[in-house]
């Protein structure tokens, strides 16, 4: 949780204390045989990170998770319970500062590829299942070793989100059941 929001100069920013771990890829290995994921704790605070994936998920030395980078992450209203648009014409929290800018192309995707809910990649309005998807995604390559809808190419990478199904994990992974 963030400690104090500083406001300076009329830009709003969050700070955040020392945490003390590592990244998830490092910290859970998939080739390990004793493969159980521990608690994650994931504060609901109407947020769409829309770039859940392993490197952006914090291990710390108590075993506790913290979700990093909201580079790409929206808000949601709670009242209207309002959905996120899932390119860059909907802008990332605290685009408003940089009024005027063009901090990213229109219409594009945003997100790691491998990583993208169905909604995500056809270019529709999200919520928070998005990050439940992403998050589901990165516990298959946990698993397995390999990412889902990993193919050669982005746009064959979007095809394989948007139409075809995964691998059993126990294709890859032999000490999984099927």
């Amino acid at each position: 949780m963030p400690q104090r929001v500083l406001n300076r100069s009329h830009v709003s920013f969050l700070s955040f204390g020392e945490i003390v771990g590592d990244r998830l890829p490092n910290v859970v290995k998939p080739e390990a045989s004793d493969f159980t994921p521990r608690r994650i704790h994931v504060a609901a605070a109407s947020i769409i990170h829309r770039d859940i994936k392993p490197a952006n998920i914090f291990i710390t030395k108590r075993g506790h998770a913290k979700v990093l980078d909201f580079g790409l992450a929206k808000r949601t209203d709670l009242g209207s319970k309002r959905e996120s648009g899932s390119g860059s014409d909907d802008p990332t929290i605290g685009e408003s500062t940089f009024a005027g800018k063009e901090l990213t192309a229109r219409n594009t995707a945003l997100g790691t590829v491998s990583y993208m809910s169905p909604e995500q990649v056809a270019g529709k309005a999200l919520d928070e299942r998005t990050d439940l998807f992403s998050f589901g995604v990165t516990l298959y390559e946990m698993a397995s070793g390999r990412l889902p809808f990993d193919r050669d190419t982005d746009g064959a990478t979007y095809g394989a989100i948007l139409y075809e199904p995964t691998e059993p994990l126990s294709r890859w992974n032999p000490q999984l059941p099927p």
